[in-house]
């Protein structure tokens, strides 16, 4: 059992990881265009994360990604980091 539920836990570490890897790699991608702030579309959040617009929506829905909406335009992400 605590051998399992280490393994579990190496894992869960290698996965978090990995997103702290991406959300790096996505702060050389940004690029102000709000008062110093820096957006990402989605496509580039998905791409640079490596997951679906699926996933993205589930991560804006519980809250691990925010996101604004800019008149005439479509929403923006922008990581809450």
């Amino acid at each position: 059992m605590n051998l399992v539920f280490n393994e579990n836990l190496r894992d869960v570490l290698g996965d978090l990881a990995k997103v702290d890897a991406g959300i790096e790699q996505i702060r050389g991608l940004c690029r102000p265009v709000l008062n110093g702030e820096h957006y990402l579309s989605g496509e580039e959040v998905c791409k640079a994360l490596r997951i679906t617009k699926r996933t993205l929506q589930q991560y804006r829905g519980d809250g691990l990604v925010s996101y604004v909406t800019l008149p005439g335009k479509m929403p923006l992400q922008k990581l809450a980091i």
